[in-house]
């Protein structure tokens, strides 16, 4: 725990530490800290060509080798060993591992869907004790490759799989339905789950709908003139193509020195996610 406490303090990151009971697994420590199991993060040390490195995901998420090999560009990669962890990270106790790249001195690659929580908690070294930090503060002193790591669960061994739903098919598992395509005018921005979804002069866009700065929502914020989503709160714009921040925050935000070029600069690591909108039969969905 020092070596993270100390590591964040001098990085300027505001956090909270907890101790719980002893856990094996980030499922059990979201159990123990009595916080939803998909704000806790599951730090996966992987073995590379050229050495190791970090893999950031949901504890309710599996990682899924095939898509960590697309993202590090190792056809290689495996899951650090035993020995190895033992041999090369003495200080922290096995799945206990902080997401902190800049510590470790290693490449970190995070799932996007650990971008859409306000706050996030993780192991901090030891099985006994987590931090509970801001996802904004956690990122912004590192430099994430935020790619897709993980897939669904895969049904266990004798369950049947999901029964997909009346009207669907197994090309629209994991979409979310937007509403008739005629009530999303030019202009207009709605919600539909996690995603804010708007039409741009004809160009149908979704991006996640928690703004970088404060987490406003997204899905009530208006487009411009250029095709951006502005933040219904501060005036923040983002390009909905890219999910990054073209203009920072206005008003007395925009008075901190060096606030604007930050923000922009975070969100080309961390944009936004985006999303697919497609239309059948006069309805929209995203995915």
């Amino acid at each position: 725990m020092p070596l993270v406490s100390e590591h964040l303090e001098r990085q300027g990151v505001p956090f909270e530490t907890m101790t719980h009971t002893r856990t094996d697994t980030a499922l059990e420590e979201a159990g123990a800290l009595g916080i939803a199991a998909d704000a806790v993060l599951k730090t996966i040390v992987l073995t590379t060509g050229s050495g190791h490195a970090l893999a950031v995901v949901p504890a309710t998420r599996r990682l899924n080798l095939k898509l960590t090999r697309r993202a590090t560009g190792d056809s290689h990669v495996r899951l650090a060993t035993e020995g190895e962890l033992h041999e090369h990270f003495p200080g922290f106790e096995l799945g206990a591992f902080p997401p902190l790249g800049a510590l470790l001195g290693l490449p970190l690659f995070v799932d996007p869907e650990v971008m859409d929580h306000e706050r996030l908690a993780f192991a901090a070294g030891s099985q006994t004790e987590s931090v509970l930090v801001r996802t904004t503060d956690l990122f912004a002193g590192e430099n994430p490759s935020v790619v897709p790591l993980t897939s669904r669960e895969e049904p266990e061994p004798g369950e049947p799989p999901p029964t997909p739903q009346p009207g669907t098919d197994a090309a629209m598992a994991g979409e979310t339905r937007v509403g008739p395509a005629s009530e999303l005018s030019p202009g207009g921005v709605t919600a539909a789950g996690r995603y804010a979804v708007g039409n741009a002069t004809g160009n149908l866009f979704a991006v996640s709908r928690r703004c970088r700065h404060l987490r406003a929502d997204l899905a009530r914020g208006s487009i411009d003139d250029d095709g951006c989503l502005v933040c219904p709160w501060h005036g923040a714009k983002y390009d909905v193509a890219t999910g990054q921040m073209v203009r920072g925050r206005q008003g007395v935000f925009a008075r901190i020195p060096g606030s604007d070029v930050a923000y922009r600069v975070f969100t080309r690591v961390v944009p936004l996610r985006r999303g697919k909108v497609t239309e059948r039969d006069g309805t929209l969905y995203v995915r």
